[in-house]
């Protein structure tokens, strides 16, 4: 498990140099039942009436990531 926060910090630390401007990533405490997640925040296509609006996301990190995807809530 360890190893795996390491690694998503890294990862999270070459993000905030590379990531689209409007995009927030914010890695979380581990869970009670230890699952790692990231709380993220997608802008709204430009030209659309959502444009001014943020959207909530979930990215929660299985134990053998990266052979895994995140799950997307």
């Amino acid at each position: 498990m360890e190893e795996l926060q390491r690694r998503l910090h890294e990862e999270w630390a070459e993000w905030q140099n590379s990531h689209p401007e409007g995009f927030i990533a914010t890695p979380k405490e581990p869970s009670e039942n230890g699952r790692i997640y990231w709380e993220c925040r997608i802008p709204g296509p430009p030209n659309t009436s959502w444009v001014t609006r943020l959207f909530l996301v979930h990215l929660t990190f299985p134990r053998d990531y990266p052979t895994s995807p995140p799950q997307c809530e």
